[in-house]
C-alpha cells in the first residue's frame, strides 16, 4: 500500500512538471558477469528464479512497468527483478517522459545492467526576433552600454524563465536576467547569437542586422512548455471576458523621421477605434492579474500564467514635454468620464500604484488595444410574427400580417461577465480568504503537490454567482493539471460557503461568472 502511495505521489509531480525531459540510453542491456541475481535471488509466482536489471540512474522517484516481481533502489541503482523471458521494460522518472526499452527475452539467475541519462532539453523560439518601437528600453541612459568600439548597443528582451541561460556570440556585449526574462546587449549590425544552459541542446540564431538603440523582443520557450496563448501579437491572459490584450503599445507617425507613442484622446480613438479597452476591461485586468513592478514598468500576469509589459513611457503633457518615463504609465480608455466631453477617462500607475483618474485630452497618453471576446445576440426584443387568417389560402406570399411584439421577460438568465455592482461574499474579501483557511482541508495527495511546488500554490475557480447569491457551475480555469486534487478540494470548500451577496444590473438581481483564486499554503501544517 505504501509503495502505491510513492508511485502516485511520482505521477503526481511528473504531471505537475513544466519541465518534460525525455530519458535515453548511455548503455544498452548488457548481460554481465555479476552474480546479484543468484545471490539476491527472487522467485516468480511459479517458483522460477527472475532475471534481475540493474539500472544505472540517479533518481530514486522512478517507476516501472513490465514483467516485474519487484523492484528497489540501491545506492544509485536501481535492482529490478523480472520475469524469465521477459522482452520490455518502461521507465517512468519524475519530470521526465516514459522510456519503453525492448530487448530479447531475459534468462533465469542472469544479471543484467543498462545505463540511462536525462537527454539534454531543447529551447525553441516560439517568437522570432522582431523590433518593438513602442519600448525605449535601448534609448534609455538607464539602461544605456556600448560596444568595444563605442557605438550604442541594441537591446533584446528575451521571454525566457531561465536564469542559468548564457548568451554567445561575436556581437553579446552584455547580459542580464531580469524578473523573468533575460536582456541581452547587442553591437549594431550583430546577426547571429548563440543560447547554452545546463542540461539544454545549445540553440543557435540568425537574424537581420540589429540597429543601434534599438529595442527588439523574442520569446523562447522550454520543451515541452507549451504556450499557445499568443496569436497575431495578442495575448490571452486568461480574464473571465476572455479579452486579449495587445503585447505592445501602438504608435503614430509624426513625420517620415519621427513615431510618437504619446497620443492625444483624439488620436487615441483615430488609432485604436473601438479596440480601445473600456474602464470594465482596465478594472478586469487589475483585478484578475499580478502585477508586478519591474522598475520601468508591470508585468502584468493573467491567471493563466502568461504575462503582459504595460511600459512605465510617462506622458505628454498639453505642452508638448513628456514627464517621468521609467515613473509613471498613463493608458487611455474608451470611457467617458463624467459629462465633460473634455475630459475622458485614463488608467495612470507608478511605483507599485495603479488607479484611474481623468485627465484634460490635450495630454498625450499611452495606447493599448484590444480584443473584446466576440457576443452573439441569441434574443431580440421585438420580433416580428407573421400570422395567416384561417380564411385564406396558405401560400409563399402572406396577404395580412400582424405584428406581435413579445415583450421582455421579467427574470433576466443572461450571465453577466460584468455588472454595475459586482457579487460579494459575506464580509468582504477578508472573510473570503478566511473561510479557506478554516475550511481547506490538506490531505497527502495535496500535500506532496505543494512540497513540489514550493509549499504554495494558487488555484483558480470558475463560478456563477446566481441571483439568489447560490453558486453554480463551479470548475477549474487554467489550472495545471497535477493540480486537479487542489481544485477538486477548492469547489468541496466553495459548495459549503453561505449565500454570497448578488451583482445587480439596473437594481435588479443578475447572475454573473466570475474567477477567484484559491490559495494553497502548506508551510504551517
Amino acid at each position: 500500500m505504501k509503495r502505491t502511495l510513492l508511485i502516485l505521489a511520482a505521477l503526481l509531480l511528473c504531471v505537475g512538471s513544466l519541465r518534460a525531459q525525455t530519458l535515453e540510453i548511455e548503455k544498452p542491456l548488457t548481460l554481465t558477469e555479476r552474480q546479484e541475481a543468484v545471490k539476491y535471488e527472487r522467485l516468480d509466482f511459479n517458483q522460477v528464479p527472475c532475471a534481475l536489471v540493474i539500472l544505472h540512474l540517479d533518481n530514486d522517484n522512478v517507476d516501472f512497468e513490465g514483467d516485474i516481481r519487484t523492484s528497489q533502489y540501491r545506492n544509485g541503482e536501481w535492482w529490478i527483478w523480472m520475469i524469465k523471458g521477459s522482452n520490455w521494460l518502461t521507465v517512468k522518472a519524475a519530470q521526465c517522459t516514459p522510456l519503453r526499452m525492448e530487448f530479447k527475452g531475459l534468462q533465469s539467475s542472469k544479471t543484467y545492467e543498462v545505463s540511462l541519462r536525462p537527454a539534454a532539453a531543447k529551447l525553441i523560439l516560439t517568437e522570432p526576433l522582431r523590433g518593438d518601437v513602442s519600448m525605449t528600453d535601448a534609448s534609455n541612459p538607464k539602461f544605456l552600454r556600448r560596444d568595444a568600439k563605442g557605438r550604442t548597443c541594441a537591446i533584446v528582451r528575451i521571454g525566457l524563465v531561465l536564469p542559468e541561460a548564457q548568451f554567445q556570440g561575436n556581437g553579446v556585449v552584455h547580459s542580464e536576467y531580469r524578473d523573468g526574462e533575460w536582456w541581452v546587449w547587442l553591437s549594431p549590425d550583430a546577426t547571429q547569437m548563440t543560447v547554452t544552459a545546463a542540461g539544454y541542446q545549445p540553440l543557435e540564431m540568425q537574424f537581420e542586422p540589429v540597429q543601434a538603440s534599438s529595442t527588439y523582443v523574442m520569446t523562447l520557450l522550454k520543451e515541452g512548455q507549451q504556450r499557445v496563448k499568443r496569436t497575431d501579437g495578442y495575448v490571452d491572459l486568461g480574464l473571465p471576458s476572455g479579452t486579449l490584450w495587445k503585447e505592445t503599445d501602438e504608435v503614430s507617425t509624426i513625420n517620415q523621421w519621427t513615431k510618437s507613442r504619446h497620443l492625444k484622446y483624439s488620436e487615441a480613438l483615430s488609432v485604436a477605434g473601438n479596440m480601445l479597452p473600456t474602464k470594465e476591461q482596465w478594472e478586469e485586468l487589475k483585478e484578475n492579474c499580478k502585477w508586478e513592478w519591474q522598475g520601468n514598468g508591470f508585468k502584468v500576469t493573467g491567471p493563466n500564467e502568461e504575462t503582459l509589459m504595460l511600459p512605465a513611457s510617462g506622458y505628454k503633457g498639453c505642452d508638448g514635454a513628456i514627464r517621468f518615463v521609467d515613473v509613471v504609465g498613463r493608458y487611455w480608455s474608451s470611457t467617458s468620464s463624467g459629462s465633460d466631453s473634455v475630459w475622458a477617462l485614463a488608467v495612470t500607475f507608478g511605483d507599485k500604484m495603479l488607479s484611474k483618474i481623468a485627465k484634460n485630452t490635450c495630454d498625450g497618453y499611452s495606447v493599448r488595444i484590444v480584443k473584446p471576446k466576440e457576443t452573439e445576440k441569441t434574443q431580440k426584443d421585438v420580433e416580428e410574427i407573421l400570422v395567416v387568417d384561417d380564411d385564406e389560402e396558405v401560400s409563399h406570399e402572406f396577404s395580412k400580417t400582424h405584428t406581435v411584439t413579445v415583450e421582455e421577460e421579467e427574470v433576466d438568465n443572461e450571465i453577466y461577465m460584468f455588472a454595475e455592482v459586482m457579487p460579494e461574499f459575506p464580509g468582504g474579501m477578508d472573510a473570503y480568504n478566511k473561510w479557506f483557511l478554516d475550511h481547506l482541508q490538506y490531505t497527502d495527495e495535496i500535500m506532496s503537490y505543494l512540497r513540489f511546488m514550493g509549499m504554495k500554490y494558487t488555484v483558480y475557480i470558475m463560478f456563477v454567482v446566481e441571483r439568489d447569491g447560490s453558486l453554480s457551475g463551479l470548475r477549474g480555469y487554467n489550472n495545471k493539471e497535477g493540480s486537479k486534487p487542489l481544485v477538486d478540494e477548492a469547489i468541496r470548500a466553495m459548495k459549503e460557503m453561505p449565500r454570497w451577496k448578488p451583482a445587480t444590473q439596473r437594481g435588479k438581481p443578475v447572475r454573473v461568472q466570475w474567477i477567484r483564486p484559491v490559495v494553497f499554503d502548506g508551510s504551517n501544517r
